[in-house]
């Protein structure tokens, strides 16, 4: 494919381009090599497992010669800090024709690594990756250099099933642009996972060029076998992208398009617990109650659960249906794992609740449970302020006002200070 053709010659092709069957004999064993250069044998692995270890043993001996001639003129010229380095390895005739089809896979690994490991703090390299992150090209105008650079960024802090995933796609597709949009969504839907942050808008936007081609070849990769995962893939990250979205639309008070965005989410990935929650606070009690009970039956952590059932639960208090919401916040309770500010909240439901109710005892028994978890002085203080103010209304016999459960912003985890 042109666009990786000539990953080390980012300048014009010559005429007549060199095999990597035509490299150079070097003395020694493939065994010899492998204990000299352990990258070379970790790439000749990745190598057997993307063709199912039936890799030809005389295509992996010519791919080791050419790439120990690789290091060994990369080894020639140490201090080249610019392009030049990549054209002396051209010059050399050491040129890895990674649209081989017999050698593709070898010679992506081969590319990947010699940036990786070889040519990484190259100014003119680093300038070349940084110029493609920062959004000042599109996708189609980066150049074959750029475009290896940016694969291979991403390819590398990939879970190994996605990284198996992208060379896959390499070796069956020869085309880049459906692996880079595999491993840019892959390591999105990973960063997202593991609590990250979320890409910067320049990914995103190239991100979104990448689908919107995908999109428009969308039948030429159906016959794949990898098809599925492709679009398990993508979706996943798509929903993310619209679950951003409604987060930041929600904090802004447009809830009515944060809802739209919600639902979009949970169309591409139904079984989004993130969605699910956020959901919750945007719908009718009856909507909540089912997606309280989906989000409880999915295979996920404890405390989201809890999370939940306690605003299904505030759903069931401003409806008035006490009893109903006493049930939920005490199952919350069963699920919370001792997290400080998902506990407040629940213990705040059942105060309010039991206020409502008129049962002053157990809104402060509420109040006793909040003292006792690890949260701040001045919120301890607020607490005993309030257990004051209901055991003068006891004594009075008056009513106390009570506010309205208020959604927490949908990115925040706490009030600071409090241990989650």
């Amino acid at each position: 494919m042109s666009a990786i053709r000539n990953v080390f010659n980012p300048g014009n092709p010559p005429a007549t381009l060199r095999r990597v069957s035509e490299a150079p004999n070097i003395t020694g064993s493939v065994n010899e090599i492998e204990r000299e250069n352990p990258l070379q044998k970790n790439a000749m692995e990745i190598c057997r497992a993307i063709n199912g270890g039936a890799f030809l043993e005389k295509s992996i001996e010519v791919a080791t010669k050419s790439f120990a001639t690789v290091l060994q003129s990369l080894t020639r010229f140490p201090s080249v800090v610019d392009g030049r380095m990549l054209q002396a390895i051209q010059a050399k005739g050491v040129f890895i024709d990674i649209a081989d089809s017999s050698h593709f896979p070898f010679g992506l690994v081969v590319a990947i690594s010699l940036v990786k490991e070889s040519v990484w703090g190259d100014p003119v390299i680093v300038r070349a990756l940084a110029h493609a992150e920062a959004g000042g090209v599109s996708y189609s105008e980066m150049s074959a250099l750029e475009r290896v650079l940016f694969l291979a960024n991403h390819i590398d802090g990939l879970s190994e099933e996605n990284k198996d995933l992208t060379l896959k796609l390499l070796w069956h597709t020869k085309d880049i642009k459906i692996a880079t949009l595999v491993a840019l969504s892959a390591s999105t839907t990973e960063e997202f996972n593991s609590g990250g942050a979320t890409d910067s808008r320049n990914i995103l936007r190239l991100r979104r060029e990448l689908y919107r081609d995908f999109e428009m070849r969308r039948e030429k990769y159906k016959p794949l076998t990898e098809y599925n995962q492709i679009v398990r893939c993508i979706d996943r990250t798509r929903s993310i992208d619209y679950f951003a979205e409604a987060k930041a639309l929600f904090d802004n008070g447009e809830k009515e398009q944060a809802l739209n965005s919600l639902r979009e989410s949970l169309k591409l990935t139904p079984d989004f617990v993130d969605a699910k929650i956020l959901l919750i606070l945007l719908v009718s009690k009856e909507e909540a109650s089912a997606l309280c009970d989906e989000v409880c039956n999915q295979d996920c952590a404890d405390i989201r659960k809890a999370e939940a059932i306690q605003w299904t639960a505030a759903h069931f208090l401003s409806a008035r249906d006490y009893e109903g919401a006493i049930q939920l916040f005490k199952k919350a309770l069963t699920f919370y794992q001792g997290n400080v500010f998902i506990g407040v909240m629940i213990y705040e439901g059942l105060k309010n609740t039991y206020l409502a109710l008129g049962k002053y005892d157990e809104a402060k028994d509420a109040i006793w449970q909040m003292l006792n978890l690890d949260i701040p002085k001045e919120d301890k203080m607020a607490f005993r302020q309030e257990l004051a103010e209901i055991a003068r209304a006891q004594l009075q016999g008056t009513p106390i006002q009570q506010e309205e459960p208020k959604p927490k912003k949908a990115n925040d985890s706490g009030p600071e200070g409090w241990n989650n």
